[in-house]
């Protein structure tokens, strides 16, 4: 907790009064319950590599805390700790605190700080425990420990002298109700030194000139020059914004039953702020095509580009016009109209701001053999498919017109058209979607849908029929049996043997990676993996007990 946590907390805090050690701290850091932090881990484990890993884990504990384990601490409250700053101090004092729990009996607790460090009372001062870690120099610097009220508050970087728990808030003054996460830090903005304040204002104020005066490059191309003055304006109206932030906190976040972990950063305006009103209008992540990805598939991911801003939309717009127009100079003269109806309606889609992109893997069926069905958002499809059609009618050669059929089905009033491609794709492609797989695609009204394998059109009809659901802004899904079974088809039994080995045989889809999005009352970004895939894809990891 030296310059890094500083930096942190700066970068989030605005103008406000400043704050004197008897106020609340500026940083609250809390654990959970010490109780929940071992349920939990139990359940991990159990989730992660079944009863052998409880076993190791409950043996481990044994190991380093004996038969008591944590007796004399209360398992059933948080731990936190408050964080103060010192404005101009040298290396090493910016940071000063105290870390308080709650304990059941004093003797037992002062037993188990023992196990890991050593613990004496200090002459002359009653009630005041000396704390040394077990390996330190002996010339390192102690921490300090005052057991008041059922309650251990332990220094941090303060002299015996300084350090008087009567002379901080309370324990239950730093704990935050109803926060679940087994870690969280918190950084309120009003509570810092007015000194540390003023130089972030002062730092502030030169970045935005630095900003105002950085140059476009004179030869850019136009989408680049766009999207820079988009970038610039975007990243001056966010750090002004922070001077109205309010609250901001980190989470560490598990959940047990399904291994997922993942780290979340929050962010409270002040009240009436835009800040405050720019988080409120955060609406819900939805997709178009999430339904897209379901209970067959293998892998999959779902995607909504973050264009959260106009001036995001506007700039990546530009740029990714200015690049596609730039490829249209050496498209074929007879293809110019197709593909410049795709660049605008793809750009026309960034503006509006849902740029859907969904994508998966389903299978196998009976015959061990896989389908893949992609799906973009794309704003009015109506003259793309006239372009498309056109070009069929007037420039496909013959060879071309046996191979793609117009009109080879239809679903909810949109024409589906296929390709018979399969017997052109490499071997290895053949062998996971079948020697005559067909192409199918559909011009729908919101987007362009592909489904490629060896009966692609019932994939393509489900993924027109699917319905726009809540979705993470990126979400990256595995179902362990089924990628087995696709590590077989390209590598024969015994990849698929160690696929299954690594990752499980269960036949359920999870979340391997993802991103998530909120508004409301906090803005809440969150990313995050599963460790249990991560763990069974490990260098050197054992067979996983299934």
């Amino acid at each position: 907790m030296r310059h890094g946590l500083l930096a942190a907390a700066l970068l989030l805090a605005g103008l406000a009064p400043a704050a004197r050690a008897a106020d609340l701290p500026p940083v609250v850091l809390q654990i959970a319950p010490p109780g929940k932090l071992l349920d939990d881990a139990r359940t991990v484990a159990r989730t992660v590599g079944g009863e052998d890993a409880v076993k190791k884990l409950n043996d481990s504990l044994k190991e380093k805390l004996g038969d008591k384990g944590l007796s004399g601490l209360d398992l059933q409250k948080p731990v936190v700790f408050g964080i103060y700053f010192r404005p101009n101090a040298e290396k090493g004092k910016e940071s000063f605190g105290y870390g308080a729990a709650a304990v059941t009996d004093e003797k037992d607790f002062l037993a188990l700080l023992g196990k890991a460090g050593d613990v004496a009372p200090v002459d002359g001062k009653k009630g005041l425990y000396r704390i040394t870690d077990k390996g330190k120099p002996d010339d390192a610097k102690p921490g300090y420990l005052r057991l008041v009220d059922g309650v251990a508050y332990v220094s941090i970087e303060m002299t015996a002298d300084e350090f008087d728990p009567a002379k901080f808030p309370a324990y239950e003054k730093l704990v935050v109700a109803g926060e679940a996460a087994p870690l969280s830090a918190r950084v309120y903005v009003e509570r810092f030194p007015a000194e540390l304040q003023q130089q972030f204002a002062a730092g502030l104020g030169g970045f935005l000139e630095g900003l105002d005066n950085a140059p476009v490059p004179p030869d850019a191309e136009k989408g680049v020059k766009e999207f820079t003055l988009q970038a610039k304006e975007l990243m001056k109206r966010y750090t002004v914004q922070l001077k109205e932030s309010n609250e901001a906190v980190v989470r560490v976040l598990l959940d047990p039953a399904t291994a997922e972990t993942s780290l979340e950063l929050g962010l409270v305006g002040k009240p009436g702020s835009s800040l405050a009103k720019d988080i409120a209008a955060r609406k819900p992540t939805t997709n178009k095509f999430a339904g897209v990805v379901g209970t067959g598939t293998v892998v999959g991911f779902k995607t909504r580009l973050p264009l959260f801003t106009p001036e995001l939309r506007e700039g990546v717009a530009a740029a990714f016009g200015a690049g596609l127009k730039q490829g249209l100079g050496t498209a074929p003269p007879p293809a110019k109209a197709l593909l410049t109806e795709l660049s605008d309606g793809l750009v026309r889609t960034i503006k509006g701001g849902e740029f859907d992109l969904v994508g998966a893997i389903n299978g196998p069926d009976k015959d061990d053999h896989f389908t893949a069905v992609t799906a973009v958002a794309f704003d009015d499809t109506k003259k793309l498919e006239a372009e498309f059609r056109k070009l069929y009618t007037q420039e496909a050669p013959p060879q071309a017109k046996e191979l793609v059929t117009l009109d080879a089905d239809k679903a909810n009033g949109v024409a589906i058209h296929t390709a018979k491609v399969g017997g052109f794709t490499p071997p290895d492609v053949q062998k996971l979607f079948g020697g005559d797989a067909v192409l199918a695609f559909a011009f729908a009204p919101n987007g362009l849908l592909v489904a490629f394998g060896p009966d692609p059109v019932p994939a393509l009809k489900a993924a027109l029929a699917a319905k726009p659901e809540a979705a993470r802004v990126l979400d990256v899904v595995v179902n362990p049996a089924r990628l087995a079974k696709l590590a077989a088809a390209t590598g024969g039994e015994a990849a698929g043997a160690k696929a299954a080995e690594m990752l499980g045989t269960a036949d359920k889809p999870s979340s391997a990676f993802f991103l998530a999005v909120d508004g409301g009352a906090e803005l809440k970004v969150r990313v995050g993996f599963n460790l249990k895939l991560v763990s069974r894809v490990g260098v050197g990891s054992p067979p996983v007990p299934r």
